[in-house]
């Protein structure tokens, strides 16, 4: 994927598919200042949301954080049921 600018003004980003996503003026400078861009996608159902590249990071980071505490609450109830089976009261 690479961002281009094209002789409008407007920057671009081609991806890989040669699909192109066209940005303005106040898309460019709202993803220079940290904001999330919603830009339609005529061939999905869906849009899709830019982020630069820190944000997603910094996004991903703690998606992963929720995932190991999810991860060890579920060890912990694991090991308390096994232990409450094995050694009944």
């Amino acid at each position: 994927m690479s961002l281009l600018h094209d002789a409008k003004g407007c920057d671009t980003i081609d991806t890989m598919e040669g699909a192109m996503i066209e940005l303005s003026e106040t898309q460019r400078l709202a993803l220079q200042n940290g904001e999330a861009v919603h830009v339609p996608a005529s061939n999905m159902n869906e849009g899709i949301v830019l982020l630069r590249g820190e944000d997603f990071e910094r996004i991903q980071a703690l998606l992963q954080d929720d995932r190991e505490k999810a991860a060890w609450t579920r060890a912990a109830r694991q090991a308390t049921r096994r232990w409450a089976k094995e050694n009944p009261y």
